[in-house]
């Protein structure tokens, strides 16, 4: 096309154009299109409980320094993915997101004026934790008192003799509970009143975020998954941490995977 010709006008450009918004809303090819600047925090993994809350939805904390209004992409999913994903919009609603602040994106190609990336970096930060801890309303709370034991029954990676590490943590009034059976909602409300919380590595550890600072969290992994995550996680929240490294069972070419045990005595030795 010679643009310097009156052969590639305004009439080309307006045929150009028909036949490209013909194909809206992804008829024959996949793409959607906003007209206000969007900004998207969706990371690689928002179908996991931690990056999603910590690498995703916590990154809006840049929100209060966008230089202009924005539509946000947060997981990157379309509603009807989300929805498989229930702690996802479980979330959004906690954190008093509803639609009207969020631009319609079906994971393919968005069209735009302006994008915005924060900077993508994995894990915790003060940041990150604060605007949690504000948008969830636990900001500022008293430590609480209540101890707690995460068990991560019918999921990978767990503790093989979980029930002698139980019962040696009776005797400190600790409560069991399965935070993938609770709501958003239920697992801050358990995390924020908790003194103490014994875990196995994983996601639901993730709500550690919503523990009052001088709170601890003690960590069961092993050997071989041996990781910083939640490390960070409890000093960007101001936590006593402690971590228990047990020995993996069976097969460990995937150690991520791995069932482990922990010794009950070192647990207690952790917890006192």
């Amino acid at each position: 096309c010679d643009w310097s010709s009156d052969v590639c006008s305004s009439d080309l450009l307006q045929y150009s154009l028909a036949q490209f918004t013909g194909q809206f809303p992804g008829r024959h090819i996949p793409w959607t299109a906003a007209s206000a600047p969007v900004f998207a925090v969706n990371s690689y993994a928002t179908n996991n409980y931690f990056h999603f809350m910590v690498d995703s939805l916590a990154q809006l904390h840049w929100t209060s320094r966008l230089p202009a209004p924005a539509k946000w992409i947060v997981s990157g999913y379309p509603p009807a993915a989300e929805a498989t994903l229930p702690f996802i919009p479980s979330a959004l609603s906690a954190a008093g997101i509803d639609g009207a602040a969020l631009a319609p994106f079906d994971g393919t190609l968005l069209f735009c004026p302006l994008v915005m990336f924060p900077r993508r970096v994995t894990g915790a930060d003060p940041a990150r934790v604060g605007w949690l801890r504000r948008r969830f309303a636990v900001e500022g709370r008293a430590r609480g008192s209540a101890r707690l034991y995460i068990t991560r029954r019918g999921a990978r990676r767990r503790i093989v003799n979980e029930g002698a590490v139980i019962q040696a943590l009776q005797r400190f009034g600790f409560t069991t509970i399965d935070p993938g059976g609770l709501s958003v909602p239920e697992q801050v409300q358990r995390f924020s009143e908790a003194a103490i919380v014994v875990g196995s590595h994983g996601a639901a550890l993730t709500n550690a975020a919503f523990m009052a600072p001088g709170a601890a969290l003690i960590e069961l992994t092993h050997e071989a998954r041996v990781v910083p995550t939640y490390h960070e996680l409890a000093s960007a929240a101001r936590l006593a941490y402690g971590v228990v490294v047990g020995k993996p069972e069976g097969n460990v070419e995937q150690p991520i995977l791995a069932d482990f045990s922990v010794p009950p005595a070192v647990v207690v030795a952790a917890v006192e």
